[in-house]
Parts: C-alpha cells; sequence; structure tokens
C-alpha cells in the first residue's frame, strides 16, 4: 500500500495561518472558469464521411469559430497530430495521420482541449462476419480449442454464454458451432467448479478424442446427475462430447460408484498444458504436489471413503495418458519425490518438435540452476546447458511465442535481456542468444506484456495491460512485423475495454479472446473472430 506522507510543518502551517473575517470571505463561483472563453463550437456528430476514413484519409470537421485560432489550433486523431489541409470559420479539413487509430478527435488551442466525435479509422484488421458473438459469455474466455468439425471449444471463467438461461448454469466451458452460435448437443452439464486456463484434445490410441482441462478446477458435472459434481484435481479428462470421463469401481467396502477416469492432478494452479505425440501430458504452473485418488484403500479410519496419495514435485510434472506420474522425467525415483524444479511460478511454456521444452515464469532457477525467468529442458527434464539466456530477463516474462522462422519472442514487464535493453519484449534464437533482427523501435509498451501470438504472414498480436506503445494511444493491442516494428495498416483499432488473455489462429482468421464487451467499438463478449 501507497503511503503519502505530509510534512509536519505543513500541516502545522495550516494551523497558523490568519484568518478571514466574514467580509473578507467571498466564495468563487465552482463553474467559474479563468480562462477566457474561446468562442469555439466543435460538433460531435458533423464530420464527413461518417463512417470513418482510412491512414492519409481527407476528414472535415464541422463547427464554428476557427478561423481566428488558424495559426495556433491543432487537430488530433486519439492523441495524433493531423495535417491541416484547409481552414474555414466553420470547417476545418485534415489528412488522417499515419498513426491514427479509432477514438477520439480532438481540437487543441492555447492549451485547451475541445472534445470531439469518436471517431472509426479504417484498416485492413476487419470483423469475421460469418461468426457472432455479439452476446458471448458474461466472464472471461482464456482458451479455444478447434474441433475437426469446425466446431469450437472455449474455457475460461464464466457462468453463461449467449444468454442462453441455463437453469444451471454454462460454468467455464462451452462449444459453439462454426457460426458462433451454442452447441446444444455439448453435455458438460453444469460444467467445472473453478475456471479453466487450459484445453487440449488427445490424439492417440484409447484416448483419441478426448480433452484435458486445467486450471482451478475443483469439480466437474457428472452427466445424469448434474447436481452432483465430482470432485477433481485442476486437471482432468472429458469425452469429446463434454461429459466426464468416468469409471465405475468397487471401494473398500465392495460398494460400487461411478469417479473420473482420470487418475492425477495437482494441489496449485495449472498455467498451461501441452499434449506430446506420445499421448503424455506436460503440467505446468503454480503447484507443489502431484496428487492420485486410491479408490480402493481404507482412509486411515477404515471409512469407505477416497484417498488421496501426494508426491512432492514443483511447478511442472509430465502425466501418461491415464493421468498417472511419468517418472523419467524430472524426478527423483529412489527419494519417490521430483527434483527441485521452478523457485517460481511458470506463467507460459513451448514444446520444440524435438520434444525440448522452454519454461517461462517469474522464477530465478530450475533444479537449482541459475535460470533468470527462462529456461529449456531436455525430453527427460534436466536443464538444457545449450540454450544459455546468459543474465536472462530482469523482470518476469509472462508469455513466449515460438515463430516460423525459428526465433521465439518473449513479453512480460522486464525492461533488459542480458544486458541489452528489452522494453518488456525480446527475441532469442535456438541457443539463447538476442535476435539482434528484431527490436522495438521505440519505448515499446509502458506496462505488461501478458501475450505475443504469431498470426499470418508473420504479424504478431501483442497484449497486455499497457494504454501506450512507442508513445502511441493504445489499449492494450498492437500488432508488430516479424522485426518488432509496428504493422502501419493493422494498428488503426481502438483495442477492447477490457483485458486480451490469448490469440487464436484459425486458418486466415483469428479468434481474440479475454474479459471485453467491445472490441473496437464493436459488441462482443469476451471473444471475437477477425481477419485481415
Amino acid at each position: 500500500m501507497k503511503r503519502i506522507y505530509i510534512p509536519l510543518f505543513a500541516a502545522a502551517g495550516f494551523l497558523f495561518m490568519p484568518g478571514c473575517t466574514k467580509d473578507d470571505f467571498k466564495p468563487k463561483n465552482p463553474y467559474e472558469s479563468d480562462k477566457v472563453p474561446l468562442g469555439i463550437t466543435f460538433s460531435k456528430e458533423l464530420v464527413t464521411p461518417e463512417e470513418g476514413a482510412p491512414l492519409g484519409g481527407e476528414v472535415t470537421l464541422s463547427g464554428s469559430g476557427f478561423l481566428k485560432y488558424k495559426d495556433s489550433l491543432t487537430v488530433k486523431f486519439n492523441g495524433e497530430k493531423a495535417e491541416i489541409l484547409n481552414l474555414t470559420d466553420v470547417a476545418i479539413k485534415v489528412k488522417v495521420p499515419a498513426w491514427a487509430s479509432t477514438g477520439i478527435i480532438s481540437l487543441v488551442v492555447n492549451g485547451e482541449v475541445l472534445l470531439g466525435p469518436d471517431y472509426q479509422i479504417q484498416g485492413l484488421l476487419q470483423q469475421e462476419s460469418s461468426f457472432n458473438a455479439k452476446i458471448g459469455s458474461n466472464g472471461v474466455i482464456g482458451d479455444v480449442l478447434q474441433l475437426s468439425d469446425g466446431k469450437f471449444i472455449f474455457t475460461g471463467s464464466f457462468s453463461d454464454y449467449g444468454n442462453s438461461f441455463s437453469k444451471d448454469g454454462i460454468n467455464n466451458i462451452v462449444c459453439v458451432e462454426p457460426d458462433g452460435n451454442r452447441d446444444r448437443s455439448f453435455r458438460s452439464g453444469r460444467g467445472a467448479t473453478g475456471a479453466i486456463y487450459s484445453i487440449r484434445q488427445q490424439q492417440q490410441g484409447t484416448n483419441r478424442g478426448k480433452l484435458i482441462i486445467a486450471g482451478d478446477v475443483t469439480s466437474y458435472a457428472r452427466i445424469g446427475t448434474e447436481k452432483r459434481n465430482s470432485p477433481v484435481n485442476r486437471i482432468t479428462r472429458l469425452n469429446e462430447n463434454g461429459s466426464l470421463d468416468t469409471l465405475r469401481i468397487q471401494t473398500y467396502t465392495n460398494r460400487d460408484t461411478i469417479l473420473p477416469a482420470f487418475a492425477g492432478g495437482v494441489d496449485g494452479g495449472v498455467a498451461k498444458i501441452k499434449i506430446l505425440p506420445d499421448d503424455k501430458i506436460i503440467v505446468a504452473g503454480t503447484f507443489r504436489y502431484y496428487l492420485r485418488n486410491i479408490y480402493d484403500r481404507p482412509s486411515s479410519t477404515l471409512q469407505d471413503t477416497v484417498v488421496t496419495d501426494s508426491i512432492r514435485i514443483p511447478t511442472i510434472v509430465r502425466l501418461l495418458p491415464d493421468g498417472n506420474i511419468d517418472s523419467s522425467f524430472n524426478y527423483l525415483p529412489g527419494q519417490k519425490k521430483g527434483k527441485e524444479g521452478a523457485n517460481g511460478p511458470i506463467f507460459d511454456m513451448h514444446v520444440q518438435a524435438d520434444g525440448k521444452i522452454i519454461l517461462v515464469g517469474e522464477f530465478t532457477k530450475f533444479n537449482g540452476t541459475g535460470a533468470n525467468r527462462i529456461v529449456r529442458l531436455l525430453p527427460d527434464g534436466t536443464v538444457d546447458g545449450s540454450f544459455n539466456v546468459g543474465a536472462g530477463a530482469d523482470g518476469t516474462i509472462a508469455t513466449i511465442c515460438a515463430t516460423t522462422s525459428g526465433k521465439f519472442i518473449l513479453g512480460g514487464f522486464f525492461s533488459n535481456f542480458n544486458g541489452t535493453a528489452a522494453p518488456r519484449i525480446a527475441a532469442v534464437d535456438g541457443t539463447g542468444k538476442v535476435d539482434a533482427g528484431f527490436k522495438i523501435d521505440g519505448t515499446g509498451p509502458e506496462s505488461v506484456v501478458s501475450n505475443i501470438t504469431e498470426l499470418a504472414n508473420g504479424v504478431l498480436a501483442v497484449s497486455g495491460s499497457y494504454s501506450r506503445f512507442n508513445g502511441l494511444n493504445r489499449k492494450g493491442l498492437v500488432f508488430l512485423k516479424s522485426n518488432g516494428s509496428l504493422h502501419e495498416q493493422l494498428n488503426t483499432v481502438s483495442g477492447t475495454n477490457g483485458s486480451i488473455i490469448g490469440f487464436f489462429p484459425v486458418g486466415n482468421s483469428f479468434f481474440a479472446a479475454g474479459g471485453f464487451t467491445k472490441f473496437d467499438r464493436i459488441p462482443c463478449g469476451g471473444i471475437i473472430r477477425l481477419k485481415y
């Protein structure tokens, strides 16, 4: 908590100030300004063309009283100064500046700012009209999975989608048709208790097509008994139709019961999961223990209940397809526990084609080896010494993006990477060396970068909690070229009225998902499909 201290001598000054007599006291009109009225009117409605204009296009603003300020008047588009082409007493014709974006047009005269229309700047980025999510979710959508039939599963932290009026809610998971309407055949029931941060689909063997979900999930609905949820430990498996994958077992007292088929879980939050080609599952987050439920053993009081076995294995674990622990990964079999792992949270990871795993987060060591917010592991979980990042990042790394060119783009809340200035964004090659061909040409984002995703043609979508990027007004969203420079034609949008959690490429389009209800003035409930 920030404290504000007032010096004692300042406080004492108030006590010893001369008093005022009744005749001395003349209250000031609170609505009275010290500035001389400008005599300008600026219309918020009369602007041509009404539908918006492209970068470099001409826009005419209407009002009155402009002419006498012709030498001191400035026009700005969302903070960017425009070239004045012609000015009369009742109209100003301007050229839309090169880095304008959708937002307020303002006049600045003698230090005073007059706000005009909220104006659309036209660029390459457009809404994909075939997908409608005007209502969408009533919370946050954090992950998107595309199915083979063209449908999509959205997960996150929400209790409804599309004003479903479902009696028990649509909790944290929903399946939608390609047009954005809810797929009512998806049998998730009451869904999950707790947010779902990550969803992936298994591709091999008897589990092919089944879904792995993870996050802060503590229970999931059972079909046929939707009023009762089955307890789970942050991670579980669903059938392809959204129902909980279950098995029937006999307990210690020979009582038949139905329980989740997925054997394992963890004791803390899961940030990411990745399913490997052999269907094993990498799980990373903030947890400290792997948990496994045992159903054929009595409790210490000989009661017929679920016994939970725990194994210390901090922040990262590899599971077999059935959920049991894979003891060949970052594990000490003789001690029956995992190695030290990361000494702080893991926020994101990338699995390379050769099986090596890059982890990023808020840690400074992995298995006792220095690793400032980034480390690469060999397929068995040991630190890969050939990936040398030197001093690494001087602050949190929140996201990693593997590009088609072979470089890794990192985002977070850092200022330097291995001694090189890198304002919240950096790029490294396959050896961990800073990529000199990638550079943020300016001050970069003023605050945290939370996600970076490569889209078509090497474009990088960058989201975060910032409101300015390279000195430009940008609400948590910019698009970069592959070399780190701002894309000239994609940065015309005003951003969102909330946060973007992630971007999810789908063919020549992509989803932007998060906790927002508007994207560039377009109504949408946490999800929108875009193209360019």
